[in-house]
Formats: structure tokens, C-alpha cells, sequence
């Protein structure tokens, strides 16, 4: 199972997990990389992040990426549909297993083997962020019209964080910070999620190589060129960061301080306030007992 949190930023957009995984015997991995790149024509991205049975979901993510490598990314559908097309090509692949069985039969299929999955991609067009959700078993695509979005076994819990804490407003280092919390707070709360947490960044721009030769810091690895200056070599600016487990680790560990050094006063603020209202409450009024009524005795 799975918890995924995705979060718009404007300029960015964040993308957390867990990363265990569990079969339908019970058993468990702990190191699955739920958040992966797509890469289209022309140097474009996307991120996906993968909710459910790995078997499938990771199929679908294949087959997305073999599709986005020959296709540019025309408008703001073009990402969608590539999703949508790996998804009824994997729908397509386990019915034919399945000697073309019908649809019902299809659905029946996905829940008694276990084998249904969610999705969730986020990509930009025109600068602008775009959150998407898929579900195998039904098709269906879902859009989020939210400034966040989750999947999961643990969306429930993960939703009403993200609820309380985020804001239109948000930047990219607050959504880091805000998806490793709710991630980890998931974790300590819901079954069959586990650590450690992915962590990853989808930014706006177009990834590109710049030019060192003005480099003022000066550098390190240049090469001769034929007039016998140093010529520096070009540094590629990416527009996607998948954090190290250490770095994710680091964030988790100060948020979860901050939680913890927080929780005491937010307990007792509540408390107080609870026990003034209550000091409000008129006590209700019982009316007199019958004395007719004192000496009867309760039917065996």
C-alpha cells in the first residue's frame, strides 16, 4: 500500500511517498521508488508516482515512458493522454491474458488477484502546474482542482493535513517541508506504509545547459582548447530534483522536532479552551421523581 502527496507551488511542484510495498501474501519491501521521470520529446518532464499493486502500476509506467519519448508536449492534454494510453494499453494486455474476457468480467478479475493501481502525474505547460490521478480498474482520470492532492491507504489522514496546514500561497521549500510531515505523520498513523521517504521536484522551466566561461568561482574540470586557453565545460540545469535519502531524512527528522517541541502547547491551548466552554454549560434539570413511582420494582 501507499500514501502519495502532491503539492502545486506555482513554480513547482512536489511530489512525497512512502515506500513499502505489500503483496497479496502478506509479504513486504520496504524499497520500492514509487516517483519516477518521464521524459518526453524535446527535453520536456513529468513526474509519476505510483499508488497500489507495484506489478501494474510499474507496468503502466513503462509504457507511459516508451510513448512520451516520441511525442512533444503540445498543450496542456498532451501529458494526460500519454497516461491514458499507457493505462488502456496495460487494461488491453491483461485482458487478452484473460481470453478478452468483457469488462465485468475485467473488474472482477482486478479485485480478486488484486492487481488495481492509482497514479499520480504531474507535469507543466505554459509555466502553469497540473495534478492528474488514475485508477486502472475503472479508467478513470481526476483532476485536482486543489492546490494538493493525495493517494492512497493513507489519503484519508493525508488530505486533512494537508487541509489544515496548506496555503494558496505556498512556496517550493514550505511544500517540501509540508509533504515529508504528512508523509511521515501518515506513516506513524496508517497500516502498510512505511520509510523512508521519496521525496521529488518537478520545477517550470525546460532543462538546459549553460555556459561557465564566465564562470566568476572559476572551474574545476576544463579542458584545452586548440588556442591553449581553458575552456570550461557546460553545466545542465535540470528541472527535476529527486532528493537523496539522506537529504529527505534531514527534513523529516527537523519537522518531526517541531512537531514534537509544538504538540504540548497545541494540546494545552485546546484543552483550556474546551474547559472554559464547558464551564458555560448549564447542567440539564431532571424533573422531581414520582412518589408514586419509588416503591416500584423492575419486572423480572
Amino acid at each position: 500500500m501507499t500514501i502519495i502527496v502532491g503539492i502545486k507551488c506555482g513554480a513547482s511542484i512536489v511530489l512525497a511517498s512512502d515506500s513499502q510495498t505489500t503483496f497479496l501474501d502478506d509479504s513486504k519491501r520496504r524499497d520500492a521508488e514509487k516517483i519516477g521521470v518521464i521524459k518526453f520529446k524535446r527535453g520536456d518532464k513529468a513526474l509519476v508516482a505510483q499508488s497500489g499493486r507495484l506489478e501494474t502500476s510499474a507496468r503502466i509506467v513503462d509504457v507511459m515512458a516508451r510513448l512520451a519519448s516520441e511525442r512533444e508536449i503540445e498543450h496542456s492534454e498532451t501529458v494526460v493522454k500519454t497516461m491514458q494510453d499507457a493505462l488502456w494499453e496495460v487494461r488491453g494486455e491483461l485482458r487478452r491474458q484473460h481470453f478478452d474476457c468483457c469488462a465485468e468480467e475485467f473488474q472482477k478479475i482486478v479485485f480478486n488477484e488484486g492487481l488495481d493501481c492509482s497514479l499520480m502525474v504531474a507535469h507543466f505547460f505554459n509555466n502553469v502546474p497540473f495534478l492528474h490521478s488514475f485508477d486502472f480498474k475503472s479508467a478513470t482520470t481526476t483532476p485536482s482542482k486543489s492546490v494538493y492532492e493525495s493517494l492512497g491507504c493513507g489519503s484519508a489522514l493525508a488530505n486533512y493535513l494537508l487541509g489544515e496546514l496548506a496555503r494558496p500561497d505556498i512556496d517550493t521549500n514550505f511544500a517540501k517541508a509540508l509533504a515529508v510531515y504528512v508523509v511521515a505523520k501518515t506513516i506513524e498513523n496508517v497500516n502498510n506504509c512505511d520509510r523512508p521517504i521519496r521525496l521529488a521536484v518537478l520545477y517550470s522551466w525546460k532543462p538546459y545547459p549553460i555556459s561557465m566561461v564566465d564562470n566568476p568561482f572559476g572551474v574545476l574540470d576544463a579542458e584545452l582548447s586548440a588556442g591553449g586557453k581553458l575552456v570550461p565545460p557546460p553545466v545542465f540545469i535540470d528541472n527535476v530534483d529527486v532528493m537523496e535519502t539522506k537529504g529527505v531524512q534531514d527534513i523529516e527528522h527537523k519537522v518531526s522536532k517541531f512537531d514534537e517541541e509544538t504538540r504540548h502547547e497545541r494540546v494545552e491551548k485546546l484543552r483550556s479552551a474546551l474547559m472554559s466552554y464547558a464551564g458555560t454549560l448549564q447542567l440539564p434539570i431532571y424533573p422531581p421523581l414520582d412518589s408514586s413511582r419509588k416503591n416500584e420494582t423492575k419486572p423480572n
